[in-house]
Protein backbone atom coordinates (compact mmCIF):
# COMPACT_ATOMS: atom_id res chain seq x y z
CA UNK A 1 0.00 0.00 0.00
CA UNK A 2 1.29 3.51 -1.11
CA UNK A 3 -0.66 5.48 1.49
CA UNK A 4 -2.73 5.57 4.50
CA UNK A 5 -5.95 7.19 3.00
CA UNK A 6 -9.30 6.09 3.88
CA UNK A 7 -10.01 2.36 5.76
CA UNK A 8 -6.50 1.63 4.88
CA UNK A 9 -4.75 4.24 8.09
CA UNK A 10 -7.19 3.06 10.44
CA UNK A 11 -7.01 -0.81 9.60
CA UNK A 12 -3.22 -0.16 9.75
CA UNK A 13 -3.15 1.96 12.80
CA UNK A 14 -5.33 -0.87 14.90
CA UNK A 15 -3.07 -3.12 13.40
CA UNK A 16 0.21 -1.62 15.08
CA UNK A 17 -2.51 -1.00 18.48
CA UNK A 18 -2.35 2.65 17.83
CA UNK A 19 -6.70 2.45 17.46
CA UNK A 20 -7.89 1.19 20.71
CA UNK A 21 -11.55 1.74 20.04
CA UNK A 22 -14.06 3.02 17.87
CA UNK A 23 -17.62 4.68 18.23
CA UNK A 24 -19.74 3.29 15.78
CA UNK A 25 -22.58 0.62 14.87
CA UNK A 26 -20.65 -2.89 14.57
CA UNK A 27 -23.57 -4.29 12.47
CA UNK A 28 -22.66 -1.22 10.20
CA UNK A 29 -22.07 -3.15 6.19
CA UNK A 30 -18.80 -1.88 4.68
CA UNK A 31 -18.73 -1.30 1.19
CA UNK A 32 -14.78 -1.56 0.23
CA UNK A 33 -14.26 -1.25 -3.60
CA UNK A 34 -10.35 -1.97 -4.70
CA UNK A 35 -8.73 0.68 -6.97
CA UNK A 36 -8.38 -0.87 -10.10
CA UNK A 37 -11.86 -2.12 -9.62
CA UNK A 38 -13.42 1.25 -10.04
CA UNK A 39 -10.74 2.37 -12.85
CA UNK A 40 -11.34 -0.84 -15.06
CA UNK A 41 -15.02 0.34 -14.74
CA UNK A 42 -14.36 3.80 -16.05
CA UNK A 43 -12.51 2.05 -18.90
CA UNK A 44 -15.71 0.13 -19.50
CA UNK A 45 -17.63 3.47 -19.51
CA UNK A 46 -15.19 5.57 -21.98
CA UNK A 47 -15.14 2.65 -24.23
CA UNK A 48 -18.82 1.94 -24.51
CA UNK A 49 -19.44 5.29 -25.10
CA UNK A 50 -16.74 5.61 -27.74
CA UNK A 51 -18.48 3.15 -29.62
CA UNK A 52 -22.38 4.30 -28.81
CA UNK A 53 -23.35 4.68 -32.82
CA UNK A 54 -26.88 6.59 -31.17
CA UNK A 55 -26.37 10.10 -29.93
CA UNK A 56 -27.79 11.21 -26.78
CA UNK A 57 -29.36 14.34 -25.20
CA UNK A 58 -28.53 13.19 -21.88
CA UNK A 59 -25.33 12.31 -20.09
CA UNK A 60 -25.47 8.70 -18.44
CA UNK A 61 -24.12 7.98 -14.61
CA UNK A 62 -22.22 4.74 -14.01
CA UNK A 63 -21.74 3.52 -10.78
CA UNK A 64 -19.42 1.06 -9.37
CA UNK A 65 -19.88 -0.86 -6.18
CA UNK A 66 -19.59 -3.88 -4.74
CA UNK A 67 -22.62 -3.73 -2.61
CA UNK A 68 -24.71 -6.88 -2.31
CA UNK A 69 -21.55 -9.63 -3.70
CA UNK A 70 -19.03 -8.78 -1.15
CA UNK A 71 -19.50 -6.67 2.10
CA UNK A 72 -18.90 -7.18 5.67
CA UNK A 73 -19.89 -5.59 8.84
CA UNK A 74 -17.61 -3.88 11.05
CA UNK A 75 -17.62 -6.51 13.80
CA UNK A 76 -16.06 -9.13 10.63
CA UNK A 77 -13.57 -6.85 9.66
CA UNK A 78 -12.24 -6.09 12.95
CA UNK A 79 -12.38 -10.16 14.09
CA UNK A 80 -10.72 -10.63 10.68
CA UNK A 81 -8.08 -8.62 11.66
CA UNK A 82 -7.50 -9.62 15.14
CA UNK A 83 -6.77 -13.50 13.86
CA UNK A 84 -4.67 -11.99 10.73
CA UNK A 85 -2.42 -9.72 13.58
CA UNK A 86 -2.03 -12.87 15.34
CA UNK A 87 -0.57 -15.18 12.71
CA UNK A 88 1.51 -12.07 10.72
CA UNK A 89 2.00 -9.40 13.16
CA UNK A 90 3.13 -6.15 12.31
CA UNK A 91 7.14 -5.09 12.54
CA UNK A 92 6.62 -2.37 14.34
CA UNK A 93 3.98 -2.53 16.64
CA UNK A 94 2.92 -0.42 20.00
CA UNK A 95 0.79 -2.59 20.98
CA UNK A 96 -1.09 -5.78 21.10
CA UNK A 97 -3.53 -5.35 18.42
CA UNK A 98 -7.22 -5.68 20.98
CA UNK A 99 -9.66 -2.60 20.08
CA UNK A 100 -12.98 -2.94 19.91
CA UNK A 101 -15.96 -1.24 18.63
CA UNK A 102 -18.31 1.02 20.93
CA UNK A 103 -21.64 2.20 20.07
CA UNK A 104 -21.93 3.95 23.50
CA UNK A 105 -20.57 7.68 22.50
CA UNK A 106 -19.80 8.06 26.52
CA UNK A 107 -18.40 5.02 27.02
CA UNK A 108 -16.07 5.62 23.42
CA UNK A 109 -14.88 8.71 25.18
CA UNK A 110 -13.57 6.93 28.51
CA UNK A 111 -12.07 4.33 26.37
CA UNK A 112 -10.30 7.15 23.95
CA UNK A 113 -8.63 8.90 27.20
CA UNK A 114 -7.45 5.65 28.95
CA UNK A 115 -6.50 3.63 26.02
CA UNK A 116 -5.21 6.01 23.51
CA UNK A 117 -4.40 9.37 24.72
CA UNK A 118 -3.05 8.59 28.15
CA UNK A 119 -0.38 5.63 26.95
CA UNK A 120 0.38 8.07 24.12
CA UNK A 121 1.38 10.62 26.66
CA UNK A 122 3.19 8.26 28.58
CA UNK A 123 5.49 7.21 25.42
CA UNK A 124 5.97 10.59 24.61
CA UNK A 125 6.92 11.68 27.88
CA UNK A 126 9.28 8.34 28.33
CA UNK A 127 10.88 9.20 24.65
CA UNK A 128 11.35 12.57 26.04
CA UNK A 129 13.46 11.46 29.12
CA UNK A 130 15.52 9.23 27.11
CA UNK A 131 16.48 12.70 24.21
CA UNK A 132 14.54 11.04 21.64
CA UNK A 133 11.84 13.26 19.41
CA UNK A 134 8.16 12.31 21.24
CA UNK A 135 6.14 10.91 18.26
Amino acid sequence: VDNFNGPVGLLVGSGIGIVRTMYSNPDNRCDFTPVDVCVKGMIIAAWKEAHNEHKRTTTPVYNCSSYGLSTATLQQIVDIGKCLTETIPFEKMIFMPGGRITSNRYLNYVKLIFLQLLPALIIDLILRFKGHKPM
